[in-house]
């Protein structure tokens, strides 16, 4: 938590991991480890300066499911190619991007949230717009539509 001119604002934890991890893995020679965590950290500068603001803990989240997305589809590309070192290469940065993903929620823990959210309104639309950004990174889009589809029949 940052004191700043009387605001009180929290901070980042992932990057605030990312740039002590960073630290660590100079400390120690982890040349791969060092070389994803400055991409990340790069790539977060970069969308910072797209939108003139410092981005939130789920935006973060985003940009390094996108990240691993990426490396999924190239891994895909690499094996049909049949080149096995670069496949064992983004195999490796996918290990090192998921320990700065939080662990996804099941459909069951989503069903139990979007439970406690639902009162009143029956209609898909309103419920939905207040869930996602709740369970933003911590969830697919599709299996929060499977829980609010199980509570409203």
């Amino acid at each position: 938590m940052l004191i700043r001119r009387g605001v009180i604002r929290m901070t980042n934890t992932i990057k605030e991991k990312l740039k002590t991890d960073m630290k660590q893995a100079m400390k120690d020679k982890e040349k791969d480890k060092l070389v994803v965590i400055r991409f990340v950290i790069d790539r977060v500068q970069k969308r910072e300066k797209e939108l003139f603001r410092e981005i939130d803990e789920s935006e973060v989240i985003s940009l390094i499911q996108t990240l691993r997305k990426q490396n999924e589809e190239s891994i895909a590309a690499y094996e049909i190619r049949g080149d096995l070192d670069f496949v064992t290469k983004l195999s490796d940065e996918n290990k090192i991007l998921k320990d700065y993903l939080p662990i996804l929620l099941n459909e069951d823990e989503v069903f139990e949230i979007v439970s406690k959210m639902i009162f009143d309104d029956k209609n898909k639309g309103p419920i939905m717009k207040q869930i996602i950004p709740l369970l933003k990174g911590r969830a697919d889009n599709k299996t929060i539509a499977n829980a609010v589809n199980r509570m409203l029949v």
